[in-house]
C-alpha cells in the first residue's frame, strides 16, 4: 500500500532527476557554444588561431603551424616551406564577402575584415599563385599580415593561403 509520504519520496526523487538532467543539458550546451559559437561562422578550422583584437601586438605565435588531415603544412619554428612565413598566421576563417581591397572572413572570434594591398600575395596549399578572382565565398583561409595600430586594428594582409576544404 502507497502511503502519502511514500508518493511524497517519489515524487521529489523524480523531480531531483529532472533538474539533474537539466543542469547536464545545460552544461553539455554551454560547452558547445563556448567552442563552436552560436552560429556555423564561429566554427573553427583545425590549427586557426585566434586574431589579434585592438590594442594586441602582432606577433606571430611559436607551434606547430597549420594542420590539415594531421599534417603539418608548415614545420616548427624557423621551419618554413615553400614562401610560407615562420610561425601562425594572425588570423584564419572562411571567406564571407571579397572585393579587390578587402576580405571579410567568419572567425572563431567573429567577423574579421583584412585590407588587401598592391604587395599582398595569394596562394594555395601547394605555393600555387592566385588571383582574388580565385577565391569564392566559403573558402578557407589563413592570413599573414601586419596589424595597423593607428587604424583600430586593422589588418593588412601579406600573404593569403587558401586551405582545402575538409
Amino acid at each position: 500500500m502507497v502511503t502519502n509520504r511514500s508518493n511524497w519520496i517519489l515524487i521529489t526523487a523524480g523531480g531531483m532527476v529532472l533538474v539533474l538532467m537539466l543542469v547536464t543539458a545545460a552544461f553539455a550546451l554551454g560547452v558547445y557554444v563556448g567552442e563552436h559559437g552560436w552560429t556555423r561562422d564561429g566554427l573553427q578550422y583545425a590549427g586557426g588561431a585566434p586574431a589579434a583584437g585592438p590594442g594586441q601586438q602582432n606577433r606571430p605565435a611559436t607551434g606547430s603551424g597549420i594542420h590539415q588531415n594531421g599534417q603539418s603544412l608548415q614545420g616548427g619554428p624557423g621551419q618554413a616551406p615553400a614562401g610560407l612565413p615562420p610561425g601562425r598566421p594572425q588570423v584564419s576563417g572562411r571567406v564571407l564577402t571579397i572585393s579587390t581591397s578587402q576580405v571579410e572572413l567568419a572567425t572563431p572570434d567573429g567577423r574579421r575584415s583584412v585590407t588587401l594591398v598592391q604587395g599582398t600575395r595569394i596562394q594555395d596549399e601547394q605555393g600555387n599563385t592566385l588571383a582574388v578572382n580565385d577565391l569564392k565565398s566559403g573558402d578557407f583561409l589563413a592570413v599573414f599580415g601586419t596589424l595597423i595600430q593607428g587604424d583600430g586594428g586593422l589588418l593588412q594582409a601579406d600573404l593569403l593561403i587558401r586551405l582545402p576544404p575538409r
